[in-house]
């Protein structure tokens, strides 16, 4: 439940972890955080606040919808991209609202705009949806996140083996 007496100030960490799971980059997290901290009264409520980051995110990456959309059982073929591009937003957005600022259903239909039980549904999809991306981040990068030096130049022409060299 949205604590009333939450102000911008108090919410700059979550705002911030928001931002970096929504977009991925240092770069583009702090843009959107910038932006929505510019967008959003000294003294908004935290709904007024998470309603300004989300216009911010949409309007920041709108002229980029093609960016982080992965192909979804489903996402109908026949929507335009753009419209795609919200949808998937939105139901990141709810899972993220839901797991990192602990929201119920009725705060983030608030924040998102949609009906609870499209809110309960979305966030059925985008768990899943996120328990399969991050399945294949860990089979593609291994279990520390990061890919080991080896993956990293293959293909550039070179080896990174780091094996320990006796210079004396």
């Amino acid at each position: 439940m949205i604590d009333a007496k939450r102000t911008p100030l108090d919410l700059i960490d979550t705002v911030y972890t928001l931002a970096y799971w929504m977009t991925g980059s240092e770069a583009a997290t702090n843009e959107l955080f910038r932006r929505t901290y510019n967008a959003a009264e000294i003294d908004a409520s935290e709904t007024e606040l998470l309603k300004a980051f989300r216009a911010c995110y949409l309007n920041f990456f709108a002229h980029d919808s093609s960016r982080n959309v992965p192909a979804s059982p489903y996402t109908p073929r026949n929507l335009p991209l753009s419209s795609i591009f919200k949808r998937y937003a939105d139901i990141k957005l709810s899972v993220l609202l839901s797991e990192i600022c602990e929201l119920n259903h009725r705060d983030i239909a608030t924040i998102i705009g949609k009906p609870v039980g499209t809110i309960r549904q979305w966030l059925s999809w985008g768990r899943k949806s996120l328990i399969k991306d991050t399945g294949e981040h860990v089979r593609q990068y291994g279990e520390s996140g990061f890919a080991s030096p080896r993956e990293k130049t293959a293909g550039l022409g070179f080896s990174a083996d780091l094996e320990e060299v006796d210079y004396r």
